[in-house]
């Protein structure tokens, strides 16, 4: 409550704060404020999934300021501010008011809410990933409390799948590509994971097909795709 009351008071008076000059000595502080005012404002308009970073940047602000013990292991929340603190690095000796960037419209943005929107951008990250994110240990409970029953006929299915591919002889790129194909991901997607642009992915699919007429196909079913 402490912390909570000093942070409060230092965000009221923006007049001085603009007229700061950042330092080495005041940015883990200047950063943990401005990951305060991020969070809260975060909060007002998507509470969900923001209290437990909240609650954790309050626990480790209050064990800083009561213990003055910096070895102990932070919460996710306290990475907010650390953002916060690893963008401001960029400005010592400036102050917080001086001009960090132009906006898209040309407008000038000052290093302290330039910070803000760096902060902003790294919670809505960070709650994004959360909804996309399962927690191992509920996974390994998963699977300790789920017995697997192994089908023989899809085991053979997929030997004889591996023995297809195997036939049509493509070069390792091929493979890798044939392989995130088959496991859903999209050209889109494939193209992304390989470093690779659509067109080349798609070329390469072309390839795979056409590998997969000539060596595996019959001539009549060859015929028969085109009737």
């Amino acid at each position: 409550m402490q912390i909570k009351m000093k942070i409060e008071k230092t965000l009221t008076n923006r007049t001085d704060f603009a007229d700061k000059i950042i330092t080495a000595e005041n940015v883990q502080r200047s950063g943990e404020i401005i990951a305060m005012v991020a969070l809260r404002t975060a909060m007002r308009f998507q509470a969900a999934g923001l209290e437990s970073l909240y609650d954790g940047l309050i626990k480790d602000l209050n064990r800083i300021n009561r213990l003055n013990n910096v070895n102990e292991q932070f919460t996710d929340g306290y990475d907010v501010a650390q953002t916060a603190m690893c963008y401001l690095c960029g400005f010592i000796n400036k102050k917080f008011g001086d001009i960090a960037e132009t906006d898209k419209h040309g407008n000038a943005v000052s290093i302290s809410e330039a910070c803000f929107k760096e902060v902003s951008r790294y919670i809505r990250n960070k709650r994004a990933y959360s909804y996309r994110s399962v927690c191992i240990d509920e996974i390994r409970e998963l699977l300790t409390a789920t017995e697997f029953e192994f089908d023989e006929q899809k085991l053979e299915d997929f030997t004889a799948v591996n023995s297809t591919i195997d036939k049509m002889r493509l070069s390792d790129k091929e493979k890798l590509t044939l392989s995130y194909r088959m496991s859903g991901s999209t050209i889109t997607e494939t193209a992304k994971i390989l470093s690779s642009n659509k067109k080349t992915i798609w070329s390469r699919m072309n390839q795979i097909k056409k590998k997969y007429i000539e060596k595996i196909l019959t001539p009549s079913d060859t015929q028969a795709q085109y009737i």
